[in-house]
């Protein structure tokens, strides 16, 4: 049997945005709810591109969510926050 472990699998960001979609859907989560949580996995994309910040999954430290949530927090309403604070805090766990 071979032995893969996750960081194998999921190097690259893209990939893992595609296994957390796939398991959003698989979780039979509604469509605006998939769409919802795609757009904040996207939106940090562009944070950590924005700020170069590496975006290799095995580089994507707590520190590196917390200031993408911080910053949520800051600029967004509180429901926005809470919706793109969770779907980033869930994507990123599966790395």
């Amino acid at each position: 049997m071979v032995q893969i472990d996750s960081t194998t699998i999921f190097q690259d960001y893209e990939g893992l945005a595609g296994s957390f979609r796939r398991g959003l859907v698989a979780e039979n989560k509604s469509l605006q709810t998939v769409k919802s949580y795609m757009t904040a996995v996207e939106q940090f994309e562009i944070f950590l591109a924005e700020r170069r910040m590496p975006r290799a999954v095995a580089s994507i430290t707590r520190t590196h969510v917390q200031e993408y949530i911080t910053g949520l927090v800051e600029t967004r309403k509180p429901a926005t926050a809470t919706n793109r604070s969770s779907a980033v805090s869930m994507f990123s766990s599966l790395g």
